[in-house]
């Protein structure tokens, strides 16, 4: 068995959603304002839904299981660099 969240968190009796469908919202926290395109924002993001998939969060990252939602940018030098990840789960297409 690889080793991967999903898997530790099953030794440990712990559940984590497998979403099959979903919508995808997205938030990203930077320290300064500056003029952002939302499609970026979402291609900066493929390596962090390459590891939902890993974990098994998501079945996978195709446009018939998954769907963007809202890309929204917020400046906090406090927080930043932050992305929130929102999963909603939906029906099949």
């Amino acid at each position: 068995m690889a080793v991967n969240k999903r898997n530790l968190a099953m030794l440990r009796g712990e559940t984590i959603p497998m979403f099959e469908y979903c919508l995808l919202n997205l938030t990203v926290v930077f320290p300064v304002h500056r003029d952002r395109d939302a499609d970026n924002l979402i291609i900066m993001f493929k390596p962090g839904l390459d590891a939902l998939v890993r974990a098994g969060v998501l079945s996978g990252d195709d446009v018939s299981r998954l769907q963007f939602g809202d890309v929204t940018v917020e400046v906090d030098k406090a927080r930043a660099p932050l992305t929130i990840v929102k999963l909603t789960e939906r029906s099949e297409r």
